[in-house]
């Protein structure tokens, strides 16, 4: 992470006074099947393709919160990709399981 998001470091139960700046994405998430799952989504989209996917995060007590990860891929002035992620915590069954 570039900066410091106290809601999501509430989230994963590490309290809004730590910061995860500098902690890789893929630290937070569940197992290697998921982290590559996150990965490639990441990886496959061009700029300005929006993507979703769901996964588990794991807290700092070791449970897994479900989530839906929405990102989007940029390319700032200078030319560097960059990628814009949005969280929220999955409490809707569709999400995993998928539409019924």
């Amino acid at each position: 992470f570039k900066g410091h998001f106290p809601k999501l470091a509430n989230l994963l139960v590490h309290g809004s006074g730590k910061t995860l700046r500098g902690t890789p994405m893929t630290h937070f998430i569940r197992d290697s099947e998921d982290q590559q799952k996150f990965k490639e989504s990441i990886g496959q989209r061009a700029a300005g393709s929006a993507g979703m996917l769901t996964a588990r995060l794991r807290d700092s007590m070791g449970n897994f919160v479900k989530v839906v990860v929405f990102h989007v891929q940029f390319v700032s002035v200078g030319g560097r990709a960059h990628h814009l992620v949005g969280i929220r915590e999955d409490t809707d069954d569709w999400a995993t399981s998928g539409p019924a």
